[in-house]
């Protein structure tokens, strides 16, 4: 849900900049044209006035100026009017309905049972332990989606203990806190949840005192 709100928001985000690009390319256009009709040969038109009326024996009568005063107040430039910035257009408020919010919930529930850590299996491996040392894959009582997910992390942690890497062996070991899953066989075997390898899960054995410790 929050990630169509920040896809809107982005829509309403490139529609704004889109808008003031405009905006400036209307601005740029209007400097360009007045700096094109400004730049006219006047000093050229001037100087060949004067260079008309010095070489010239009689009046002259006819003249390459417009008529009327060549300055007067009605022809000066009229000052520079500061003209009002547009605002720029507010963004669009999205207000989710109760069907949408109660969507979200529902996906965020399915997503947060769905997700495995080490507290999760923890849990879950002691519930199916129950105080005994060593519990097999085809006695685990699954009842839920989370059950199911958590068989199938026990599963790959299997399978990551009997890789031989190191690296996968050192990031099994940081899911499996006070108990260890080694397989018991090496085909696959069906079941009513997901098919793999099975496996038994055993309590991990804490590690002897040394001489000088307290026990």
């Amino acid at each position: 849900m929050q990630k169509l709100r920040d896809i809107q928001r982005i829509d309403d985000y490139l529609e704004r900049l889109d808008d003031e690009i405009r905006r400036a390319n209307r601005r740029a256009l209007a400097y360009l044209d007045y700096r094109l009709r400004s730049l006219r040969p006047i000093d050229e038109v001037v100087d060949a006035a004067i260079v008309r009326v010095m070489n010239s024996k009689t009046d002259v009568h006819d003249s390459p100026f417009p008529p009327g005063d060549m300055v007067s107040p009605a022809n000066l430039a009229e000052p520079r009017r500061q003209e009002a910035r547009e605002k720029a257009t507010q963004l669009r408020e999205t207000i989710p309905t109760e069907e949408d919010i109660a969507r979200a919930k529902l996906r965020a529930l399915a997503r947060n049972v769905r997700m495995v850590n080490a507290p999760k299996l923890v849990e879950f491996v002691s519930r199916q332990l129950s105080g005994r040392p060593v519990v097999a894959s085809e006695e685990l009582q699954i009842s839920s989606v989370a059950d199911v997910r958590a068989y199938q992390t026990l599963l790959v942690l299997g399978a990551a203990m009997d890789s031989g890497s190191p690296d996968l062996q050192r990031e099994a070991l940081a899911m499996m806190r006070g108990f260890r899953v080694r397989r018991t066989g090496d085909k696959e075997a069906e079941n009513k949840w997901i098919t793999g390898v099975p496996f038994r899960i055993e309590r991990a054995k804490k590690p002897a005192a040394t001489k000088g410790e307290a026990t």
